[in-house]
């Protein structure tokens, strides 16, 4: 099996300078209130305009949920890219550890949320 980075070296029109993958804070649960905070920082435009409408992409996105070390859910939202790879940490690493001290990223699996 080929790994997404390896099919990445072998693409003549990937740019290392654009993210693989995007991800998009609708919610945040400790304000309790809608949010539009996408990353990162060099997720392509093509990226965001998926996120941009989750409901008519939702084929394409996975949801996602992110939690202080005492459970306590602090962001809700979707992802763009592989959610079953590291680049499924991205919305735990980029947005919710270094903003609110996270720790914990859960992805929805069929009814399931399942902790990365």
């Amino acid at each position: 099996m080929v790994s997404h980075a390896q099919a990445r070296a072998t693409d003549p029109n990937y740019n290392a300078a654009e993210s693989s993958y995007a991800w998009a804070i609708t919610y945040d649960h400790l304000d309790g209130k809608a949010v539009h905070i996408y990353g990162p920082h060099n997720a392509t435009e093509a990226q965001l305009e998926i996120l941009a409408h989750p409901r008519k992409n939702a084929d394409q996105l996975t949801r996602f949920r992110i939690y202080d070390d005492d459970g306590e859910l602090y962001f809700s939202g979707y992802f763009l890219g592989d959610s079953e790879s590291e680049e499924a940490f991205g919305p735990l690493d980029d947005f919710g550890a270094p903003d609110s001290g996270a720790t914990e990223i859960r992805y929805l699996r069929g009814e399931e949320w399942e902790t990365l």
